[in-house]
């Protein structure tokens, strides 16, 4: 039976990222996933700055802005009674490419300069759209926007930190991981099928990472899976070309039928859309709602049946599940770690998992490192993991659970989005909200509540 240091289960974002950290700092990993790569993964496609961080620690920002993708420049909200605003990501200033500890960067461009280099057509595309553009004080001088995060496909995203992760650690794929090895309370490995050639094998190890998916069958073996409709979201989403009206933005619709599930449409590259709807299980449940009739009825409602007429799905509806960090769960125990949607880290507001995903591993890696050098790889020693959940990523899950809540109430919805359309100073709260330049909390506050219905 083949040994390791590491063994990881899944090789999603997470389970790739910390194969990387662990296998740079010479830890011996094997990382499994019963797919093969490079493979579809129902999502959003959203890449948000915190995603962008952390892949820029690794050293792979660059191979991301090198794949098919499309850049996210801002977010387009629209209200339950149809307001909408385009919120663009906040610019730095200065007169050279900058880019702040958060949030997107800027270019400047002054009379008779060239591109910069690497941004090419990305600067004849933003030149082509007036609304990604602002001025500058100086006469004649344009300040271009660069991107706060991307629209990726999962097959393409995910397969480019899977390389990075096959360079430092023995990888396998189409391998079904189908139970744990437990002996004396301790997980020490795992037991699965090739699905290749259908044989059965088991791989020991000083310490198994749990980051196989909303479905974990490592949360399922350990008795961690608790799941609650109340925390869990349902989305459908398809692929689309021809959808009219696309711009740098993605956007996010509060759609009378839907409430309180939201319509997302997300720009792709080439010209293609990301689609689809999500739903908290409970809620869906109690409005006895078909989601993908409910997606049809938000496609053909008055406000977007114009721009899909002349569009047509390129791939058929598929539905997954979110497991929400508004519950969280124990995600650490002798022998093991959990990371990234099987630890249910997913922001309650946005949907967005690879963000915590990657941090998770990030995070999972240093703890995995203190715990082999000391040769203690017991609950006790592996809590700090946990530890570092609750300061770090916690309190942003639990405002965002703030304001999913406050996204039920249709009046604030309204008079949030009516209000922002008109005041500047909202308008640029919400901006460096969006771009994580200011605590989220500031938008569910009795005084932001209080200034928005008095502006």
């Amino acid at each position: 039976m083949e040994n390791y240091d590491v063994i990881v289960a899944g090789a999603g974002p997470a389970g790739a990222a910390i194969s990387i950290y662990l296998g740079r700092m010479g830890y011996s990993v094997l990382l499994l996933d019963k797919a093969s790569f490079p493979r579809d993964k129902i999502c959003g496609d959203g890449i948000s700055g915190k995603s962008l961080r952390v892949l820029k620690e690794l050293g792979l920002d660059k191979q991301i802005e090198a794949t098919l993708h499309s850049d996210m420049y801002g977010v387009i909200f629209s209200s339950p009674k149809g307001t909408t605003i385009n919120i663009l990501y906040p610019q730095n200033s200065g007169d050279t490419t900058t880019e702040g500890e958060r949030g997107g960067t800027e270019t400047v461009l002054s009379p008779g300069s060239r591109n910069p280099k690497g941004l090419g057509s990305r600067v004849q595309g933003l030149e082509q759209d007036p609304r990604l553009k602002t001025q500058n004080p100086r006469p004649e001088t344009i300040i271009l926007r660069v991107p706060s995060g991307y629209c990726c496909r999962r097959e393409v995203f995910d397969n480019v930190i899977f390389q990075e992760a096959k360079k430092h650690s023995t990888v396998i794929e189409k391998f079904q991981v189908n139970d744990l090895i437990i002996e004396d309370g301790y997980v020490k490995g795992v037991k699965g099928t090739d699905l290749a050639t259908k044989q059965e094998k088991s791989f020991r190890a000083k310490l198994v990472v749990g980051a196989d998916g909303a479905t974990s069958l490592v949360t399922r073996k350990l008795g961690l899976d608790n799941p609650d409709d109340k925390h869990l979201v349902v989305a459908v989403r398809a692929y689309y070309e021809g959808v009219a009206g696309m711009t740098g933005s993605i956007e996010i619709h509060f759609v009378e039928s839907i409430l309180p599930g939201y319509f997302w449409i997300f720009p792709l590259e080439n010209g293609k859309a990301n689609v689809g709807i999500g739903m908290l299980a409970s809620d869906m449940k109690k409005k006895k709602l078909n989601l993908q009739e409910a997606m049809a009825a938000a496609i053909s409602d008055p406000r977007f049946r114009h721009r899909f007429a002349n569009a047509k799905p390129i791939t058929e509806i598929k539905g997954w599940n979110l497991p929400l960090g508004s519950k969280r769960k124990k995600n650490h125990g002798n022998g093991f770690i959990i990371l990234g949607d099987a630890a249910s880290l997913i922001d309650p507001f946005t949907g967005e998992g690879i963000g915590n995903a990657l941090f998770s591993a990030k995070l999972a890696s240093g703890v995995v490192d203190r715990a082999l050098r000391e040769n203690d790889v017991s609950e006790k020693s592996l809590s700090e993991y946990e530890e570092l959940l609750r300061k770090e990523v916690d309190p942003d899950l639990k405002t965002s659970y703030d304001m999913q809540r406050a996204g039920k109430i249709r009046w604030l919805l309204n008079m949030v989005v009516d209000k922002a359309a008109k005041n500047k100073e909202m308008q640029d709260l919400l901006s460096n909200t969006l771009a994580d330049n200011v605590d989220k909390r500031t938008l569910i506050s009795p005084g932001f509540i209080i200034r928005a219905m008095l502006s």
